[in-house]
């Protein structure tokens, strides 16, 4: 009875999203700054998706042909629906801007949950999941975030996107949902034999030492200062805090790590029969992470320009850094930990004024690389592993 109601809500939805997207084709300016073919090929895939949901019933071929292209088109397609009909509303009533982007930002948190309920099961294999989970965050990535005549306090909650953080975290539990899988945001502990109690706390502190190490790196001038314990009071550091810097650093904190552990229990699930299934898991969805930051290739963020070299930079510390959180949450169980973590490192990041040492760029990024690695390496060994294998067999329910 669930299944249906939420499958009468995709077709709703779906006749909303051909209808709105009609008029954005057939109207002379589009109003967001998007490729022209995007609306054109966007209100291809709807007519197709909702044809094929029409006569699904008549061919599994056809069922599973709808389901499909919902995974692969849907993730990006209604989220656009969202940002344009939101900005059309709040170009014809700049009045009301407020209650319409209020409204939007209702309904980014609850737009894909119809087609996740109705179409996700239909991805079994466990890497395939993968790939559906990857496809996902490119489609969040690469869509608008942002609504036309947006005010100015809402900003950091659309177009830093922090809502859209949210939106996949929500999203994670019906997505694991759907495949039977559990979204384990905070395992419940259990001791065992293998627990070592000195190991979690020297992870934490190692992963906290992180959060300042990157900074420090930029403002020391020698291998002394940068090995002296962080004398602070040498140095002139300052922060700025604003709504924006603290929503882009929350959205990193969210987003990211909801991405990495849908990939990781995605992983798991696929290679519950390994032995490497571990050292496996954390290395793919840290290579992933790493490949995430190629969107920002040619863009501006923060006063950052991502050329080419910077951005092989940013893959390069990426992945060590991916390495350290990924056993971080297979030790610990806790995503909200990693979520914090990661929040507090990009905040002091961004927070903080950008200066030019000796190990400024690829120094930092290596000596991050490297520190990862060692904690990946230090986690897979003795009853470290073995906890964070018990803890697989929770996550994936076995």
């Amino acid at each position: 009875m669930k299944n249906r109601i939420y499958d009468l809500i995709l077709k709703i939805q779906l006749v909303i999203g051909i209808v709105l997207m009609l008029c954005i084709n057939l109207h002379v300016v589009h109003m967001f700054k998007m490729p022209k073919l995007v609306y054109p090929t966007t209100l291809c895939a709807l007519v197709v998706i909702f044809i094929l949901t029409l006569l699904e019933n008549k061919n599994q071929y056809i069922q599973a042909a709808a389901k499909w292209l919902g995974v692969l088109a849907l993730p990006y397609a209604f989220n656009l629906v969202v940002y344009t009909g939101i900005s059309v509303l709040n170009y014809a009533f700049p009045s009301c801007a407020m209650f319409f982007s209020i409204v939007g930002c209702v309904l980014l948190l609850v737009v894909n949950i119809p087609w996740v309920i109705v179409d996700m099961p239909i991805v079994k294999n466990g890497f395939l999941r993968v790939l559906s989970i990857a496809i996902i965050d490119v489609s969040f990535t690469m869509n608008a975030n942002d609504f036309i005549n947006l005010p100015e306090s809402l900003h950091f909650l659309v177009y830093d996107a922090l809502i859209v953080a949210i939106e996949i975290f929500v999203l994670g539990f019906f997505i694991t949902k759907a495949w039977d899988l559990k979204f384990s945001w905070n395992l419940k502990f259990v001791k065992t034999g293998n627990f070592q109690l000195t190991s979690l706390i020297v992870l934490v502190l190692v992963m906290v030492w992180l959060i300042f190490f990157s900074t420090y790196a930029n403002i020391a001038n020698t291998w002394t200062e940068l090995l002296a314990f962080w004398h602070w009071t040498s140095f002139e550091v300052s922060h700025y805090f604003t709504a924006g810097i603290v929503a882009f650093a929350a959205t990193a904190g969210i987003y990211e790590e909801t991405i990495r552990i849908l990939e990781i229990i995605a992983l798991l699930y696929a290679m519950r029969n390994f032995k490497g299934r571990i050292m496996l898991a954390v290395v793919i969805s840290a290579i992933l992470f790493s490949l995430e930051h190629l969107s920002n290739l040619g863009t501006i963020t923060n006063g950052t320009f991502y050329s080419v070299d910077m951005t092989a930079q940013q893959l390069t510390y990426a992945f060590g850094i991916g390495l350290a959180f990924g056993v971080l949450y297979l030790y610990t169980g806790k995503l909200w930990l990693g979520m914090l973590i990661h929040f507090l490192y990009d905040l002091e990041s961004v927070s903080t004024d950008s200066v030019t040492t000796m190990f400024t760029g690829w120094p930092v990024s290596i000596m991050l690389l490297i520190v990862g690695v060692v904690i990946f390496a230090w986690m897979l060994t003795g009853k470290r592993r073995k906890f964070m294998e018990d803890n697989a067999d929770r996550i994936v329910g076995r």
